[in-house]
């Protein structure tokens, strides 16, 4: 991901304490001394609450000079906080040390030029969120806001970056000084809008739907945003500290260590050892009991899901965990942590903890907690961070989910080591719970057993393991992950090149890493044949589907889109009377078997799609890629009652075989997340007809997903229709470093086959002996070793042409363990030869499970 900004390098340094470390009251003390030495502190707390407990606890208690210290928030200085601290900041005395206390709020929204040249230093307490994600369902009131926005980028495929059209429109929405409801709707959207130091995006596909305000299925109009904020927001302090529990596991640490621009780079330094904490680790675990309800990720509709119980009852998921936490609390005192949707207590003695309950001590006199909040972000947004900042869901999770729940578990007596009574903890799903008790050595985990069917506990385990078990292991998996990022749009690109005339474009890098790709290529070779002007090359046309060579089509894609409307307003007598199309150049008399396959196409312009029946309409999938140009057409068997029809997507550069395969593949994948799948999808996987993601099926013949497909032209029918998608022709270099690179899996080695050692001949050998050696060599050469080790490379190669093609994998997966076993090799060569090719998949976790299904069959009688 990338901020823009003229800053090179910002310099964090973190106190990574546990909670309970006494992290503020190092603060205090430290910021207490560096005031009276004439240096300007600006501690920044995420609550007034939390400042109006430092002012009156913390600061007298490390015996901070009052003196020094201003504390400006909403409760002092109601209604004119911003105004305030802005006068303090213009008219402080720069020789005079002092500690300004504000709230997090407070300080982003201030003008950062208040601060340069000013040697003011900044301290964080709590780390801040760094990313924003928003869901505004506005159909009918979207001018109100949108109006004043203009798309900045719409070149990603999903994402598009979104400014102020009208800067002070949405700057009076942002700052609503009189507190209208409607505009603080959109208040925070139109903050991360206005600031200099958030990035915001929508999701394309929405955001068309809501401003053309046209209904598509599938595709809500809402706006669905995202925001990042950029560290430049730290760039004018001397020195800048941030205080925080599981530092390196927060999303700022993840997403600001691994920016992509080029311009700007976050050094950070673990300075925790430099403050006198109180302690490094919780001791105290032994007294914890922790017990969980599901095994499930934890969320709003799993919390009010109904079930039926082991007892027999039937209710929602939250009331039975509550019903059996109340009857093992009984009428002891308890805190309660759940949404802001929830007024009523669980609970006849509790008190509830903030939402924002980070650094508070007046809960310490409470034993247990009911920690039941359901904190994820939508899933829109996993999905955005997943797929613009490379950040894995249960990352995530951890970050905002499991980090609020340890915020509120440690207010209450666990942040107390002198108290020694048993404490009981309830949190929703296993892996809280065994996040939890990582934290807390000695504390014990214990599954509620609550529930019949799917929400039944696993055996004690915890759901899925940790990604990686420390900071370095993910820092190291991530180093992984981007160079194989890296090296895969480096082929990808170079592909490109190849077929589009600039093979040696990317001087970056080594030739010999671009010669080892273009060696792997076939286009080439029917490149050097052919002496057509590549540039001008807009498919092939044959005189029916089934001639063996056919004719480029030169011009532009306006000329072919011309063409096509001609063929679509002329009638044909039959089906076989049409021409046909495809979007390769075949080089039919090249030495290969075959004339319009693989082996003979040169190169590829536009991608062309086959709808054969189902729920898809042009206008749905249109909408699903707003940005780009489509020209639709009705094929010839197409009835208004049963609908099929051909799309054709152009594109400004050249393709080769595999980038094709790639494009086609992302289309379909992008299909599955708007709900629409095929009937063997659906059939191998029933729970995606769940009504609230299932859109239908989209009808696409995934068997032409390739390059070599043939599509008959339309023709003039009773229902006929043709008629373009207005937009842009792909970007292929931009597209292909947006699409995601398939996730690194570990390879394993397969089983090597173990050959014979050839036989030498010994030239000084007796002439019979000699003749037998010679004769034993010669058998060798062409023996059953020799044959096997063809038969399995041929089975290997077959696999590795077709492994990525959507829709086929595991068929084809299939196929490979019968060919290996055809080959003659044994089961445990098999297994280890499947598991080693399974990476090379599409979906390499769904082929690694079919291994053992594959196994058992291979062992029926053929």
């Amino acid at each position: 991901m990338s901020f823009l900004s003229n800053v090179s390098t910002i310099a964090i340094n973190y106190i990574n304490g546990i909670c309970g470390a006494g992290k503020t009251y190092a603060i205090a003390a430290w910021a207490d001394r560096a005031a009276k030495m004439g240096l300007k502190i600006i501690l920044i707390q995420p609550t007034t609450q939390l400042v109006q407990e430092t002012i009156r606890t913390t600061f007298p208690a490390m015996g901070v000079a009052m003196a020094n210290v201003t504390a400006i928030t909403s409760a002092s200085h109601p209604y004119q906080v911003i105004k305030t601290i802005t006068n303090h900041l213009e008219t402080a005395d720069p020789a005079k040390g002092e500690i300004l206390v504000i709230t997090h709020s407070a300080f982003f929204a201030l003008p950062t030029y208040l601060f340069y040249g000013k040697n003011w230093m900044l301290v964080v307490d709590e780390i801040p969120p760094v990313e924003r994600s928003f869901g505004l369902n506005i159909p009918d009131t979207h001018e109100l806001l949108t109006r004043h926005l203009e798309i900045t980028d719409d070149t990603h495929p999903e994402y598009w970056s979104i400014a102020a059209k009208d800067v002070s429109a949405i700057r009076k929405i942002a700052f609503n000084k009189r507190g209208d409801e409607v505009y603080e709707k959109f208040r925070e959207f139109a903050d991360s809008v206005v600031s200099p130091h958030w990035s915001v995006y929508v999701n394309a596909q929405n955001y068309e739907r809501l401003t053309t305000e046209t209904d598509v299925k599938g595709v809500a109009r809402k706006l669905v945003g995202h925001a990042f904020m950029a560290p430049s927001v730290f760039a004018p302090f001397k020195a800048v500290y941030i205080a925080g529990a599981c530092f390196e596991e927060s999303l700022l640490f993840i997403l600001w260590s691994n920016l992509t621009t080029p311009n700007l780079h976050v050094g950070f330094k673990d300075v925790s050892n430099s403050f006198d904490l109180y302690r490094r680790s919780h001791d105290n675990g032994d007294l914890l009991d922790i017990y969980y309800g599901v095994d499930q990720p934890w969320s709003k509709s799993v919390r009010d899901k109904v079930v039926e119980c082991v007892d027999g009852t039937t209710g929602s998921v939250l009331d039975a965990i509550t019903e059996k936490a109340k009857e093992m609390v009984g009428s002891k005192l308890i805190a309660e942590f759940k949404n802001t949707d929830i007024k009523k207590p669980f609970f006849e003695n509790c008190e509830r903890l903030p939402n924002m309950a980070h650094g508070l001590n007046v809960y310490q006199h409470i034993d247990h907690a009911f920690l039941m909040s359901a904190l994820n972000p939508p899933t829109p947004h996993f999905a955005f961070l997943k797929r613009y900042a490379d950040v894995e869901p249960e990352v995530v999770q951890t970050a905002m989910f499991r980090q609020a729940m340890y915020q509120a578990a440690n207010r209450t007596s666990i942040r107390d080591p002198k108290n020694l009574n048993p404490k009981m903890w309830f949190v929703p799903d296993s892996q809280t719970a065994y996040w939890l008790q990582s934290m807390y050595p000695g504390s014990r985990v214990h599954g509620l057993d609550l529930f019949k069917g799917p929400l039944s506990k696993t055996n004690g385990k915890a759901g899925r393991p940790k990604v990686h078990p420390n900071a370095t292991a993910r820092k190291q998996a991530q180093r992984a992950r981007e160079k194989h990022i890296k090296d895969t749009i480096f082929e990808r690109l170079t592909r490109l090149d190849v077929v589009n005339g600039l093979e040696y474009r990317n001087k970056n890098r080594t030739h010999i890493r671009t010669d080892e790709i273009i060696a792997c290529m076939t286009e080439p070779k029917n490149i050097g044949l052919t002496t057509l002007d590549r540039t001008a090359f807009q498919g092939t046309f044959f005189a029916n589907k089934f001639s063996k060579e056919g004719v480029p089509f030169e011009g532009s894609f306006d000329d072919l889109v011309a063409l096509y409307r001609d063929f679509s307003e002329q009638e044909s007598e039959s089906k076989e009377g049409l021409s046909a199309y495809s979007p390769s150049m075949y080089v039919a008399n090249n030495g290969a078997e075959t004339s319009r396959g693989y082996h003979n196409i040169a190169y590829v312009r536009n991608i062309i799609l086959d709808f054969d029946g189902g729920d898809l309409t042009p206008e749905a999938f249109s909408a699903l890629f707003p940005s780009w140009r489509m020209v639709f057409h009705s094929s010839w068997s197409h009835t208004e009652d049963k609908p099929k029809w051909r799309v054709i997507i152009p594109t400004e550069h050249l393709i080769d075989i595999e980038n094709y395969k790639v494009i086609t593949g992302y289309i379909m994948e992008r299909l599955s997340m708007a709900g629409w799948w095929t009937e063997k999808e659906l059939h191998d996987k029933p729970s995606r007809q769940d009504p609230t993601k299932f859109s239908g099926i989209h009808g696409f013949d995934v068997t032409k997903l390739n390059p070599a497909c043939v599509l008959f032209v339309p023709a003039k029918r009773p229902d006929s229709f043709f008629f373009e998608a207005p937009g842009k022709a792909l970007n292929l270099y931009e597209l292909l470093e947006d699409i995601p690179v398939p996730a690194l899996v570990q390879q394993p080695v397969a089983a090597q086959i173990v050959q014979p050692k050839a036989v030498v001949v010994n030239p000084n050998a007796a002439p019979a002996l000699k003749k037998i050696q010679e004769a034993l060599a010669a058998e060798y050469q062409k023996g059953a070793a020799a044959r096997q080790c063809e038969r399995v490379q041929k089975a290997l190669d077959g696999w590795a042409a077709v492994a990525m093609m959507p829709h086929v994998g595991n068929s084809e997966f299939f196929n490979l363990g019968a060919r290996l076993r055809a080959a003659g090799l044994s089961e445990t060569e098999i297994e280890q030869h499947l598991l080693a090719e399974a990476s090379k998949a599409r979906h390499p976790r769904e082929c690694r499970a079919e291994i053992k299904k594959i196994l058992h069959s291979l062992r029926k009688p053929a």
